[in-house]
């Protein structure tokens, strides 16, 4: 005997479809988890909670761990080969970026937002311009003067 719906040539697969979808979709989400935006929530003291967010933490390591290793050759190579333009300018931004994330992190540790939330933002500010303006002074200082390396090597012979 055959069916009728085999005779017209469609094949119920709904039920197949909806259980593709909902594997798809939560293969999906493992797969690209550091997408998902978390979701906050309050606990029992009113505190607002963030669900732990594993990429977040591992961009920083790298981040953080390649800002450190780009500054030993940058620190050495005017040792041995004497001061470079190209390096100046790029300790000029390197020192500085490394200075605010070590800062950054004695912030978030000693001075927290949960406990402390207008001193957390003043100090979140104050690093912050400081970067900046150290930034700029290491500009001015490799455009207008000798350079980093020069200035440091002059205050070594002095």
């Amino acid at each position: 005997m055959v069916h009728s719906k085999q005779v017209t040539g469609h094949i119920d697969t709904s039920a197949s479809l909806k259980c593709l979808k909902e594997t798809e979709r939560g293969l999906v989400s493992k797969l690209f988890k550091f997408r998902n935006i978390p979701v906050p929530y309050k606990n029992a003291d009113g505190i607002t909670v963030y669900p732990p967010d594993y990429m977040h933490g591992s961009y920083h390591w790298v981040f953080e761990r390649a800002i450190s290793i780009s500054l030993l050759p940058l620190l050495t190579y005017p040792c041995i080969f004497g001061s470079h333009p190209i390096v100046d300018f790029t300790l000029g931004f390197v020192i500085p970026i490394h200075c605010h994330i070590g800062f950054g992190a004695c912030i978030e540790d000693y001075v927290p937002a949960r406990k402390f939330p207008r001193a957390n933002r003043a100090s979140v500010i104050g690093l912050r311009l400081a970067t900046v303006g150290v930034m700029y002074g290491c500009y001015e200082l490799n455009t207008c003067d000798i350079g980093i390396t020069e200035t440091v090597m002059k205050l070594w012979t002095a």
